[in-house]
């Protein structure tokens, strides 16, 4: 675990640590949209664009050429391509990369995140925004509530609340019985009751959930990047730059990338 993770880590240990102290205060404050999530940021954003094109997988990009070819057959060509891809998934669709980056990218290691998400017929399952579970008796590491940032993330009188369950990618989790022991564990440590009735339930398994701070991620991340960036492919977000990004830096990270495309036209004029 490289130095950078490891204060990272330590400030996430004290933001906690005052976080709880705020709480036993009374005087935490959280602001939310009145209606949806967090995704009205990125839908604000979208507004202006005319065309956005979603649910399309990229099935090769070749910077030689410049365009991007869909598994749909289409191809989309550009002069500078931002990417929000994960590195090693990056470098596994790019044609005409030296193998020793392709190499190293794909040693690039990952924690995936199986992400139960349920509604409970009973309010205020809880009153805290989320809980971290480090003990081994429990299946799951992180659980929340998203209704205690905004009502509207439930109907009245229920619950909604999201399970993290992290396992090595090449790890295939059976669904069912991670479910069933989420339950188990949940009423275990208090917060749901023997007979809650769960409404709804969605489940989405996130391959690469946490990027790993290990030592072959601190020597070659950033001439994975740079060697993106000398074809005119500039990366943004958690996975696109490899770090540990909140959606804030996500954000940023990508208006960032927008200004490194901006002066690179700007420059070449």
């Amino acid at each position: 675990m490289g130095s950078p993770h490891v204060r990272q880590r330590h400030c996430e240990a004290f933001h906690a640590s005052l976080q709880r102290k705020v709480l036993e205060a009374g005087s935490a404050r959280n602001h939310g949209p009145k209606s949806g999530g967090i995704d009205c940021l990125p839908q604000a954003l979208a507004k202006p664009i005319k065309w956005v094109h979603t649910n399309e997988t990229v099935e090769h990009i070749d910077p030689k050429q410049k365009y991007v070819r869909l598994k749909s057959g289409r191809e989309e060509r550009y002069d500078y391509l931002i990417s929000t891809l994960p590195v090693p998934l990056a470098y596994r669709i790019l044609k005409d990369t030296p193998d020793v980056l392709t190499s190293d990218a794909q040693k690039l290691n990952a924690v995936s995140v199986l992400n139960i998400n349920i509604g409970v017929d009973r309010p205020q399952v809880s009153d805290q925004h989320w809980i971290y579970f480090p003990e081994e008796e429990f299946i799951f590491s992180r659980v929340g509530f998203p209704k205690n940032f905004s009502k509207a993330a439930a109907p009245e009188g229920t619950s909604s609340m999201y399970i993290e369950i992290t396992h090595r990618p090449e790890e295939k989790l059976d669904i069912e019985k991670a479910f069933v022991r989420s339950i188990a564990d949940l009423e275990k440590c208090g917060i749901l009751r023997k007979g809650d009735r769960i409404v709804t339930r969605h489940v989405i398994d996130i391959k690469f959930g946490y990027v790993v701070f290990d030592e072959h991620r601190q020597r070659r991340i950033q001439d994975l990047i740079e060697y993106l960036e000398s074809r005119d492919i500039f990366t943004a977000g958690r996975y696109g730059r490899w770090d540990y990004y909140s959606m804030e830096d996500s954000i940023l990270s990508g208006k960032a990338a927008a200004e490194r495309v901006q002066a690179k036209m700007g420059s070449s004029r």
